[in-house]
């Protein structure tokens, strides 16, 4: 199963969702000749599955609008903010960087995060793969660098079969997140054999068909496709046990590899496009009733109940 296509030619997934009026939204603002306000969201694939299950929640209350998700990368998502601001909010799979946010100062926009749950990010091999049983950080740092190219070279019980790798790409957050956790913050170890997309089916596609490769994307790819990936036990030393993520794991903090998921919005955007803010506070109120079931993690209710209230006071 796939969690999204793509259209053919084109880098960024743009999803429409046409909401109409109904129930509760009586005298809520009109942008559009046909009565809806169109909301326009751009960034993270991480986040991209659990901001379409969010959106197609409110559709369901009749709220006038239209949802534009464009699936472009965290990086990509901060610089159409930046610079068109026409984007209403940012699917972030990291923090914005300073370098970002100053971008966003010098255009007028002030940003401001709200941290909707936490994934886990998914190291993955193909099921066809059944020997490797786990790896430590510093294994996996040796494979993604080339210092290792071969199987065999990990582990000499292994077969002698070179390493396929993949890996997003360069305007992605997990690929950010990947280069600091595992290799020291330096984008340039990253092997030159590394197959890069900002897509993540296309690494799922190109690992789960392939038993020598090894790739990593937000957990929620790995659930949706876990008829055809396995995912790989991480030490965080060869002396540490191996740990699965899940929500154990995540919760008790003992997988290596957790990271905090964010949308982002503008206070003037909050302030002067209602149902910007009113979707902001519905995905709040209800994220985590669909959390784990898209493939993330749920943040403390009383943390999004505190992001609620900061959202009433930026609208008011």
């Amino acid at each position: 199963m796939r969690i999204h296509h793509r259209i053919s030619g084109v880098l960024a997934l743009v999803f429409l969702v046409a909401c109409g009026a109904g129930n509760g939204w009586a005298g809520t603002e009109s942008r559009t000749n046909n009565d809806r306000t169109t909301i326009t969201i751009a960034g993270s694939s991480t986040v991209y599955p659990l901001t379409l299950r969010l959106s197609h929640a409110m559709k369901s209350t009749g709220a006038p609008v239209e949802f534009t998700i464009a699936n472009i990368g965290t990086g990509g998502g901060f610089r159409a903010f930046c610079t068109n601001r026409s984007v209403d909010v940012v699917n972030a799979s990291r923090p914005i960087t300073p370098k970002e946010e100053q971008a966003c100062l010098a255009s007028g926009r002030t940003p401001v995060p709200f941290q909707i749950g936490w994934d886990a990010l998914a190291i993955a091999v193909s099921k066809q793969n059944t020997f490797l049983e786990s790896l430590t950080v510093e294994q996996l740092e040796q494979i993604f660098s080339g210092t290792v190219t071969t199987w065999r070279d990990v582990d000499p019980r292994y077969p002698a079969d070179p390493i396929s790798l993949f890996s997003p790409g360069t305007d992605s957050g997990t690929f950010d997140y990947f280069i600091e956790v595992v290799m020291a913050g330096d984008a340039t170890r990253l092997a030159k054999t590394a197959i890069t997309s900002e897509d993540d089916d296309v690494l799922v596609r190109g690992i789960e068909q392939n038993a020598r490769a090894i790739g990593y994307f937000g957990y929620a790819y790995y659930q949706y496709n876990s008829d055809q990936l396995r995912v790989v036990p991480i030490r965080r030393s060869a002396t540490e046990q191996a740990v699965l993520p899940s929500v154990a794991t995540v919760t008790d903090r003992s997988y290596p590899f957790i990271r905090p998921l964010f949308l982002y919005s503008d206070t003037q955007t909050i302030r002067e496009k209602e149902l910007v803010g009113r979707f902001l506070d519905f995905y709040l109120e209800n994220v985590n009733r669909y959390i784990r079931d898209v493939g993330y993690f749920p943040e403390e209710r009383e943390q999004l109940l505190q992001l609620r209230v900061a959202i009433t006071k930026l609208r008011t």
